[in-house]
Formats: structure tokens, C-alpha cells, sequence
């Protein structure tokens, strides 16, 4: 029999999804990806296709299993990290989606909000499952009962069964025996609270959804089945199944009260780790469960400025210009904006305040000031935007950032990293390793099959740290533009439309 030492990680997101194959060292061995179609309309509907997500992640297993070069009964365990809130729903004898995967980006079930609302159940929603309107997670099921012909009979029936891209490919892969959910996506996604670990009857009761067929809920370690021989030769234990986001979260190992990590992609996520009970949500931030591992849960605040990668790729348009990389080169030309003010406020702002008026603007331009200035000014006004987010979120909190990493696109410009240090004020901590979501689903599985202990991920991170430290002299100059910044903000709200 050979030795089982390789872990395999499918990583399923909402553009693409991924598989690689780690060995004992949490080195990947090899990879495969595949892109998913996005079915979009001016209308707010943006949805996947189920069929299409399940079949391309065994795709990709399968290839990265074959460029590894070894046979599936080497592996000892799989672990499964989904995009959060998209959901879908099944034949429970087949196994067939009973129509398109609602995506987290759609819209549509906005009109919940004031229905919510009118009736007093928001404050509810606010309180039990760290929501401020209903968009996605258990919302899209009651909008799939209320516009599916057919749907609400067969649920009640039995003949459906629902839930988030995980539950989807753990019965999939299980050869339709397993209906399961992780922990952190049943309290993502309303069907379970997150101050007792409980069903959240009262929704269910109030939305008019059957909550006896709720795929049953597993800590983020745990066995969750094995795969169907016929999919990869093997039976795979799958031990691991966690949110995208939170699998890079345990990957930077953002796991002490005070740790933080900025993700910067569309937008920037700030996701701090609050400990081990957890606090309401805010004005300034949402309270998530980052993880549940032997029993234990780790919750996490998680602020968010929504436009910041978006607003870079609206500059590299409207200055021709070749590549991000070039921004970079020309803010590294000069040593400040010359005045210049960006806000990165696209579609408006988020947290603390909300406002979708809101709209971007450069300001403080003067006829000395160049592209290099506007250049550099839009990584000092991300950077700004960060901490005004991050500072109303630690405020309400009453908990300051310790640690703070960075990843995401915009992780990869060393300038910016030296901007948001002095910024922020403290030292930033880049890992080398980009595939962040992979390397925390593959540490979670392996730990749960004894691969290796989580001693072990401390040592490997720290191997693989870039720091950016925070220049003094920097850091006061920047102090004194945060409050220009500030006030130029104030100006851009309540846009007349």
C-alpha cells in the first residue's frame, strides 16, 4: 500500500476554481485551474451554473492530481474552501441543480430588506446573524420560494435540498450521500446563529422556509465523508471544508486577538480577529466566524472599502496605461501627491458610513502637479481609505490592531506596502506564498487527518515574511494628509444624483 503524504485542496471561487496537490513539507507539489462562466444582467442577476462548478472542480482535481505524478490512494485527506454565499439548490435523488447557483453579487433579493424591516425582523437579522440587509445567504432561497414555479411544494416535500457551494460539492463529491455545511458558512449564511450555535428557527418560521432538511453542521475540521471512488480512483477523506476568506485568514495566521489582515482585490476586506466570544456587529463592521476547530470558535470583525482595486483599474484606463505595474513607477518618482487628494469611492461608501452617493474624486490639483502625483496620490488614498475604515472599526470595538498582514493583488507593490505601513503606523507582514486560500485549507485538513500539528504553520510562516516597517518621518506626514483626506471625503457624501 503506498504512503499517504499528499494533501489535495480544491479551491472553488467565484470566477474559477482551483485544485493543488501539497506534500508533507505543505509545498505544492502541482496545480489546475479552470474559469467559470458568470450569467449577468443590468438587472442585478449574477449566477453561476452548478453542474458547471462541480464537474470543473473534479476537472482540476483530477489534473492536478495527474501533474503531481502520483495515484489517489497517496493522499490522505482533501480539503474543500467555496466562495461564502452563493447558493443553490438539488434533486435530493439525482443530485441534480434544480436551476442556476444564486451568486453573493446578486441583487435581487434587496427588496427583503424593507420587508425585514416593516415587519421588525432587521434588528433581529442585525443582532443574531451580523447582517445589516438581506442579500444573499438564506435570502436567496426564500427569493428562489418565492419566483420558482414549483419550488416551495418541493421543498416542503423533501424532494429539495439547499444550501452554499460547500454543502453542493460535499454531496457531489460524496456520491450524494453526505448533506453537510461547515460552521462558518451556516452562520454566513443565517442558518445558524452565532452566539449559540443554534438554528435560527425564527427566521426560518418568519421567511416560511422548512428548516428540517438543513444540511447538517460540522466544525471547519472534521470528517466529512470520503470522495466517490469513481471520481478519482480512491476513496479521499475530506477533512477540511471552510470559506475562502477564512481559509487565507488561518493561512496568515491571523488567529490572536488583535491580528489583522487587509485583502486587497475588487476591494479592500479588513478582517480582525476579536478572540474566542464573540461582540455585536456595528455601524463599522460586520462579526463573522472565522473558524471552529475542536470545538472552540475564533470570530473576526470584518470592515470593507469596496472600490479600492476597482478604482485602480479606472486610472490605468483613463491614463493608457500598460500595466498596474506603472503606477507604481511613476508614484516612486516623487516623494508626495503635491497636494493631491484621491478618494477611491467609486460606488460610494460602506463602512462606517454608509452612503451609495458617494462618488470618487481627485481634488487639491495644481498646474504643477503631473500624472506621477495623481499616481502617487491613489495609493495614498487607498492606503487612507483603509484607515479610516480600520480605525472606526477598532474604535467601536475597543480592541487595537496588534499585527497586521497584507495579501491580495495590491499586495504585490512595494511602494503601497510602504505607504500603508507608515500609514497605519505599524510594521506590515507580507507572505510569500500567493496561494493563501489553498495553503490554509490544506494546514486545517492535514492537522485533522495528524499530518502535522499546528506548531508546525508558525515556524512555516515565518519563514516566508516580507516586513515593511513604518518610517517615522513618514508616518508624520501622513498623519497630517489623513486629515486633509478626511475632509475631502466629507465633501464627496451626498452627491446630488
Amino acid at each position: 500500500m503506498s504512503e499517504k503524504t499528499y494533501v489535495l485542496v480544491v479551491d472553488e471561487g467565484t470566477t474559477g476554481t482551483k485544485a493543488f496537490v501539497f506534500d508533507k513539507s505543505l509545498n505544492i507539489v502541482s496545480s489546475g485551474y479552470r474559469e467559470l462562466a458568470l450569467y449577468s444582467t443590468s438587472c442585478g442577476r449574477a449566477e453561476l451554473d452548478g453542474g458547471e462548478i462541480f464537474e470543473k472542480s473534479v476537472e482540476v482535481c483530477r489534473e492536478a492530481i495527474q501533474k503531481a505524478g502520483i495515484e489517489a490512494d497517496e493522499i490522505a485527506c482533501m480539503g474543500v474552501a467555496t466562495q461564502r454565499s452563493t447558493l443553490l439548490a438539488w434533486e435530493k435523488d439525482s443530485g441534480k441543480p434544480s436551476g442556476m447557483a444564486v451568486s453573493w453579487q446578486d441583487t435581487r433579493m434587496g427588496y427583503l430588506t424593507e420587508r425585514l424591516q416593516r415587519d421588525g425582523m432587521l434588528d433581529y437579522v442585525f443582532s443574531d446573524l451580523g447582517r445589516s440587509k438581506a442579500t444573499s445567504g438564506i435570502f436567496i432561497i426564500k427569493w428562489m420560494d418565492e419566483n420558482i414555479e414549483g419550488f416551495h411544494e418541493r421543498l416542503v416535500k423533501g424532494d429539495l435540498l439547499y444550501g452554499s457551494v460547500d454543502s453542493w460539492l460535499i454531496y457531489r463529491l460524496t456520491g450524494c450521500k453526505n448533506y453537510y455545511t461547515s460552521i462558518d458558512h451556516a452562520m454566513l449564511n443565517g442558518m445558524v446563529d452565532f452566539h449559540r450555535f443554534e438554528p435560527t428557527e425564527r427566521l426560518f418560521e418568519y421567511l416560511g422556509l422548512p428548516s428540517g432538511n438543513l444540511p447538517r453542521v460540522l466544525d471547519n475540521a472534521a470528517v466529512y465523508g470520503v470522495t466517490d471512488k469513481s471520481l478519482f480512483g480512491a476513496e479521499i477523506p475530506i477533512t477540511c471544508v471552510i470559506a475562502d476568506q477564512h481559509a487565507s485568514l488561518f493561512a496568515q495566521r491571523v488567529v490572536n486577538r488583535g491580528d489583522c489582515k487587509c485583502t486587497n482585490g475588487t476591494g479592500a476586506f479588513l478582517d480582525l480577529n476579536i478572540g474566542h466570544e464573540s461582540l455585536p456587529p456595528g455601524r463599522s463592521h460586520s462579526v463573522l466566524l472565522g473558524w471552529k476547530l475542536a470545538g472552540i470558535p475564533t470570530y473576526v470583525a470584518e470592515c470593507y472599502a469596496p472600490t479600492t482595486g476597482t478604482f485602480q483599474r479606472w486610472i490605468k484606463k483613463v491614463f493608457a496605461l500598460e500595466s498596474y505595474k506603472e503606477i507604481d513607477e511613476l508614484a516612486a518618482k516623487v516623494e508626495d501627491s503635491r497636494g493631491v487628494v484621491v478618494l477611491p469611492t467609486l460606488f460610494g461608501t460602506l463602512h462606517p458610513r454608509r452612503d451609495p452617493t458617494a462618488r470618487a474624486a481627485v481634488m487639491g490639483i495644481s498646474e504643477s502637479c503631473g500624472r506621477e502625483h495623481i499616481m502617487r496620490g491613489t495609493l495614498e488614498g487607498i492606503a487612507f481609505f483603509i484607515r479610516y475604515i480600520a480605525d472606526a472599526m477598532t474604535e467601536e470595538l475597543g480592541i487595537s490592531i496588534n499585527d497586521m498582514r497584507i495579501d491580495g493583488g495590491l499586495a504585490n507593490s512595494d511602494i503601497f506596502c510602504r505607504i500603508l505601513s507608515s500609514v497605519m503606523k505599524r510594521p506590515l507582514r507580507r507572505l510569500s506564498t500567493v496561494e493563501l486560500t489553498a495553503l490554509g485549507t490544506a494546514e486545517i485538513a492535514g492537522m485533522q487527518s495528524g499530518l502535522w500539528s499546528e506548531d508546525t504553520f508558525d515556524s512555516y510562516y515565518h519563514g516566508g515574511l516580507q516586513v515593511f516597517s513604518s518610517d517615522p518621518q513618514e508616518t508624520q506626514k501622513y498623519e497630517k494628509q489623513f486629515g486633509v483626506w478626511q475632509t475631502a471625503l466629507e465633501r464627496s457624501l451626498n452627491w446630488p444624483q
